[in-house]
């Protein structure tokens, strides 16, 4: 595994200048990203009051049995998004930049290539796992429209996806 790392290696002094300027490249936009997440706060109306909620308070909303709170979850989640997506977009857009030039130096001949020398992994094991996945999309498409049935509604939406089959809770 190492000797299969190691040609990836730049020489010394170009593996110390990207050390040296990590801080203020992609390490500062992940940094800066879950900065800007973690400010956010999500107005979500419950019982007629309006709470301010975290992302992850937000999100654990969706496993609520109440459809109408958990679409009320998404469209905040979205609205918020939203409001932040130009900041959002710019960090994404600078990490994505900054991976394709790595790959590029790295000499990696795809984007998943390092991925799959970081896990041990060849690309064909990967690459057979994500085909035997496609050909089984029908399994998720049965269960999906099992889970409509089931939860009684025409539709299953993106907030529908983790509701509980179960509509009330266990304790």
């Amino acid at each position: 595994h190492e000797r299969a790392l190691s040609k990836h290696h730049l020489s010394e002094p170009e593996e110390t200048v990207l050390e040296e300027t990590a801080n203020c490249r992609g390490r500062a936009f992940r940094r800066l990203f879950t900065e800007v997440i973690s400010r956010i706060k999500f107005p979500l109306e419950v019982d007629g009051q309006v709470q301010q909620l975290t992302q992850s308070e937000l999100l654990a909303n969706l496993y609520d049995p109440d459809r109408g709170l958990r679409e009320r979850t998404f469209q905040s989640l979205a609205g918020e998004l939203q409001k932040n997506s130009h900041v959002l977009t710019f960090i994404h857009n600078t990490l994505l930049h900054e991976k394709q030039v790595m790959d590029r130096l790295r000499g990696f001949d795809s984007p998943e290539a390092d991925r799959h020398l970081s896990n041990e992994l060849p690309g064909a094991v990967v690459d057979t796992m994500v085909e035997v996945c496609v050909a089984n999309f029908s399994l998720v498409e049965d269960y999906y429209e099992l889970k409509r049935r089931i939860l009684g509604i025409p539709e299953l939406t993106h907030y529908d996806r983790y509701a509980p089959i179960l509509q009330e809770k266990i304790e």
